[in-house]
C-alpha cells in the first residue's frame, strides 16, 4: 500500500516533541538521572558562558530524539514496527542496567558486556523490570495510532541521523578535547537525556575511546631493575569470582562451607583476615587493580593500563609466569598484548573448560607447575561463584535445600539463591584447594594468596539479589594466605585488595627501590593498630564521564537499596 500523507508535518512534529520531552522527564525522574550537577558552576567558571553551552547539549539531545519520532512517525507501517524493536531494546537494556548496576550503560560495560557472553541469559533474567515498560508501551501507542506515512519518510529519517550524529559527536570530540593531564577526565559530566541518547552517547564515547587509544596508545612503565640470583619459592596469587567472605566456615560461618580450609585455619596452614574490602564492585575493576596496584578510584589519568603490572615484576626478579583463567579464553580487561609478553604460559578455558570442575582442573595444573624448580609465580583467576550459583555445582548433589538446580516452593526464592550459593561453595573451594595443596595442607617453598574480585549480593538482606551496588554484600570478600613460606602476619589488621599488590611484591622479595609507583600497605607490615581507609568503587571507574561512587568500606550498611531506589 503507498504511503498516503496523514497529518501535517507540524502537527507530527508536535507530537513527536511531545513523545521526546515526556519520556525524556520519565526517564529523569524514574532513574534519578542528576539534573543539578549538570548546570553547577564551579568557581572560576563563566556562568554567563556555561548556561548557554549546556542548555543547548540538552536541546540538542531532545531535537535528535524529537526527529528520531518524527521519521518513524512518517514511516511505512514495517519501518515503524523496527522502530519500535530498536527502542525497545535499547529501553530495556538501559532500564535493566540500571536496575542491577545502579546507571545507565557506560563505556567500559560494553566491552565487559562482550567479553562474559555466557551470563547475558542469567543477568538477563536478573535486570529485567516493570519500568523500561512503560517508555515502550507510549511509543507503541503513539506509532500504532498517531502515525501519519509520508512519501518523506527516507528524508526525515536522514535528517533524523545527521542530527543525531552530529549532536553526539560534537559532545565526544569536544570532551575528548578537554582531557588534560593534570585534570584527566575530572569536569566531565553527563547531560540529562533519554536512555536511548544515553546509548547513542555511549556508542559515541566508546567510538571516541578506541580512535584516542590508537592516535595516543598508553604505555606501561618499564622496570630498570633485574634480580642478582634466583628465586628460592614459589609465589600465588588466587583471585576467585563472586565469594563473599562471610559465607566461608574458615571465616565463623555457621554452615559447614568450607570444613577443610576450617580444619586447616584451626592447624595454623591457613591465615585468614576474616572480611577484606574489594576495590570494586565488579570484575574488571577489582581485577586490574589487583594485577596493577592501582587503587585511587575513580582512575582520571587511566593509571591502570600505564602502572607496570605483577607479572613485569616477578620477570624481573627471575620467576617464570603463569596464568590461568577458568573465566574466559580472552585476555583480561586492561591487559593488552604487549603485557601478555611477560607472562610465560597463559592458559584459559580453552584448557581447563568452563563447567563446574574448572577450577579443580586448575588447581592440578597450577600444583603440576609448581613442582618444578623454585621460581614459579602463579595467577590463578578462579571461575568460582557467578551467578547462576545453580551452574556452579553438579544438580542434586547440595547439602542445603530449597535450590534452583530443583523445583522451588513458591515464597522460598530468596533461601532457595542462599542454599544454592552456598551449595556451590560447599562443591567448589575445598576441592580446589584439597587440588592445590598437598594432603596434609601443606605446600612447601611456596607463598600464596587468595581472595576474592567481589561478593555477592543474595537478596537475603534487603534488596534485589545479584545486584551490583555500593553494599557490604557485594564488596566483602575473603583473604586468605596459605604455602608453607607465608611468613607470619597480623590478621587483626583490618585488610582490603589495596594490599594485595604490596604482599606479592614482598613475596617476590622485591626491593623497595626497584617499585616504581607508591603501592598500598604490605600485610607482610601490617599491624590491628594500622586503621587505614579502605576506599571502594561502585560505577565507572575512569571518573566522571558517568555516574561512579567511591565510599569507605567501613562506613557502609549491610542493607542493600532497592533496585526501585535512585542511585
Amino acid at each position: 500500500m503507498t504511503p498516503q500523507v496523514g497529518r501535517s508535518n507540524r502537527h507530527v512534529l508536535w507530537m513527536a516533541a511531545a513523545l521526546a520531552v515526556g519520556i525524556s522527564a520519565y526517564d529523569v525522574w524514574m532513574l534519578a538521572i542528576p539534573v543539578a550537577p549538570y548546570f553547577a558552576v564551579k568557581p572560576g567558571m563563566n556562568a554567563w558562558r556555561i548556561y548557554p553551552q549546556r542548555a543547548a547539549i540538552v536541546l540538542a539531545f531532545l531535537a535528535a530524539q524529537t526527529l528520531l519520532f518524527r521519521a518513524a512517525l512518517l514511516s511505512p507501517r514495517r519501518l515503524r514496527i523496527a522502530a519500535l524493536v530498536a527502542f525497545a531494546f535499547v529501553v530495556l537494556l538501559q532500564y535493566g542496567f540500571w536496575a542491577g548496576a545502579g546507571g545507565v550503560l557506560n563505556v567500559h560495560d560494553v566491552s565487559m558486556a562482550f567479553d562474559n557472553v555466557k551470563y547475558w541469559p542469567s543477568m538477563t533474567a536478573a535486570f529485567l523490570g516493570w519500568r523500561g515498560v512503560v517508555p515502550i508501551a507510549v511509543a507503541a501507542a503513539a506509532l500504532a495510532w498517531l502515525a501519519a506515512p509520508s512519501r518523506r519518510w527516507p528524508r526525515a529519517w536522514a535528517v533524523a541521523l545527521v542530527v543525531t550524529i552530529a549532536a553526539h559527536a560534537t559532545l565526544g570530540i569536544s570532551e575528548y578535547a578537554r582531557r588534560n593531564i593534570e585534570a584527566g577526565d575530572q569536569g566531565l559530566v553527563a547531560p540529562p537525556m533519554t536512555v536511548f541518547q544515553a546509548f547513542a552517547r555511549t556508542l559515541t564515547l566508546l567510538a571516541c575511546d578506541e580512535i584516542d587509544a590508537r592516535v595516543r596508545p598508553t604505555h606501561r612503565a618499564a622496570l630498570a631493575y633485574h634480580a642478582p640470583s634466583t628465586p628460592t619459592r614459589h609465589v600465588v596469587l588466587v583471585i576467585d569470582e563472586s565469594m563473599s567472605a562471610d559465607h566461608l566456615s574458615v571465616n565463623g560461618y555457621t554452615r559447614p562451607t568450607t570444613p577443610w580450609l576450617a580444619s586447616l585455619a584451626s592447624k595454623g596452614l591457613i591465615t585468614t583476615w576474616g572480611e577484606a574490602a574489594a576495590a570494586a564492585t565488579y570484575s574488571d575493576a577489582s581485577v586490574i587493580s589487583l594485577l596493577t596496584g592501582f587503587d585511587e578510584f575513580p582512575d582520571l589519568h587511566h593509571a591502570v593500563f600505564t602502572w607496570p603490572t605483577l607479572f613485569q615484576y616477578a620477570k624481573a626478579m627471575g620467576y617464570e609466569t603463569h596464568l590461568f583463567d577458568g573465566e574466559s579464553s580472552a585476555r583480561r580487561y586492561g591487559l593488552d598484548w604487549r603485557d601478555m609478553a611477560f607472562v610465560d604460559d597463559w592458559r584459559t578455558t580453552t584448557a581447563f573448560g568452563d563447567d563446574a570442575a574448572t577450577d579443580a582442573r586448575m588447581a592440578a595444573a597450577a600444583r603440576a607447575a609448581l613442582a618444578s624448580t623454585p621460581g614459579q609465580f602463579l595467577v590463578i583467576l578462579k571461575r568460582g561463584n557467578h551467578e547462576p550459583p545453580e551452574a556452579n555445582y553438579p544438580a542434586g548433589t547440595g547439602a542445603w535445600s530449597p535450590s534452583r538446580d530443583q523445583a522451588v516452593p513458591a515464597g522460598q526464592d530468596i533461601a532457595a539463591i542462599v542454599n544454592s550459593y552456598d551449595n556451590a561453595i560447599r562443591y567448589n573451594l575445598d576441592a580446589f584447594f584439597r587440588a592445590l595443596l598437598s594432603a596434609d595442607g601443606h605446600l612447601a617453598r611456596t607463598a600464596g594468596l587468595y581472595t576474592s574480585d567481589h561478593a555477592e549480593a543474595l537478596g537475603d538482606h534487603g534488596g534485589d539479589p545479584f545486584i551490583r551496588r555500593m553494599s557490604k554484600d557485594v564488596l566483602t570478600v575473603p583473604l586468605l594466605a596459605f604455602g608453607d613460606g607465608f611468613p607470619r602476619a597480623d590478621t587483626g589488621y583490618r585488610a582490603s585488595h589495596r594490599n594485595v599488590f604490596a604482599t606479592v611484591l614482598d613475596l617476590l622479595d622485591v626491593p623497595p627501590s626497584a617499585r616504581v609507583e607508591s603501592y598500598g600497605r604490605s600485610l607482610l607490615g601490617a599491624h590491628a593498630s594500622d586503621h587505614d581507609v579502605r576506599p571502594v568503587l561502585n560505577g565507572y571507574m575512569f571518573g566522571s564521564q558517568f555516574a561512579f561512587e567511591v565510599r569507605d568500606f567501613d562506613d557502609l550498611s549491610r542493607v542493600l537499596a532497592s533496585a526501585s531506589a535512585g542511585r
